[in-house]
């Protein structure tokens, strides 16, 4: 859980976050002027890329860039864009919903028609098995981080007050 996260600290009602993560997608920017560079200045308005893809993929149209933000709002503008002396119309919107996709497609091995409905009935079986089986109040294992992060607290007050 370490690598999600850059702060833990206790929960707190009144926390709000300043910044956060958002996907948008930058639309109609011309070839000519497709570069880090041009998508840095376009989106400083809004925040810092995260991650920018240099792999334009099969859409040329519009590139789909990570950035760190402190709008709360949803992002959903047209900005006017001079190149060259030309204004153009630059689209920036905050993507919906997105999926990463995933790199691996995952295939069954293929199976004789006996094998499979052997591991049919198997999970027939242990389906039923499974719904007696008492379900873990803790499936995540957080209390334990919650109760570990608890502790390193108090050990950094008694630290505090040694130094004091």
């Amino acid at each position: 859980m370490d690598h999600w996260l850059l702060e833990k600290r206790a929960w707190d009602r009144k926390f709000i976050p300043s910044e956060r993560i958002v996907w948008v997608d930058v639309e109609a920017v011309s070839l000519s002027t497709w570069s880090k560079e041009s998508f840095k200045k376009i989106l400083s308005k809004w925040g810092t890329i995260a991650q920018l893809d240099d792999d334009l993929g099969e859409d040329i149209y519009k590139n789909r860039i990570y950035i760190l933000t402190t709008i709360q709002t949803i992002i959903s503008e047209v900005i006017k864009v001079r190149v060259g002396g030309i204004i153009h119309l630059i689209r920036v919107k905050e993507a919906r919903g997105w999926t990463p996709p995933f790199v691996h497609v995952f295939h069954a091995p293929d199976m004789v028609e006996s094998e499979l409905q052997e591991t049919k009935q198997n999970e027939e079986n242990s389906y039923c098995s499974e719904r007696n089986e008492e379900v873990s109040s803790d499936p995540f294992s957080i209390y334990g981080a919650i109760e570990k992060m608890k502790k390193d607290v108090v050990k950094n007050d008694i630290h505090k007050g040694f130094s004091s």
